[in-house]
């Protein structure tokens, strides 16, 4: 886990998250998550990915709750896709 506190924003997160992010978005191992944008199928989005980029969060303790705690602890979630059956992964 990388977090890069930025209080005031304009520091260049975006620039070397997107850096960082190339390898993985040419084996389709990346994913950006927003609180703003999670709906029933947002895991599925997520899930099996190995970069997961987490841009404008403010919160220090984001890695102690939610669903990003449940990604990086060893807490089953589950995966609902779309017109395909659901399951539940570690």
């Amino acid at each position: 886990m990388i977090y890069l506190y930025d209080p005031h924003g304009y520091c260049g997160k975006s620039v070397m998250l997107d850096a960082l992010s190339v390898p993985f978005r040419k084996i389709d191992a990346y994913g950006v998550y927003t609180e703003s944008n999670t709906n029933n199928f947002t895991n599925e989005r997520l899930w099996d990915k190995r970069f997961l980029a987490m841009p404008d969060n403010k919160n220090p303790k984001i890695v102690k709750y939610g669903r990003f705690h449940q990604f990086t602890g060893d807490d089953p979630i589950d995966v609902d896709i779309k017109n395909k059956r659901g399951f539940t992964v570690k």
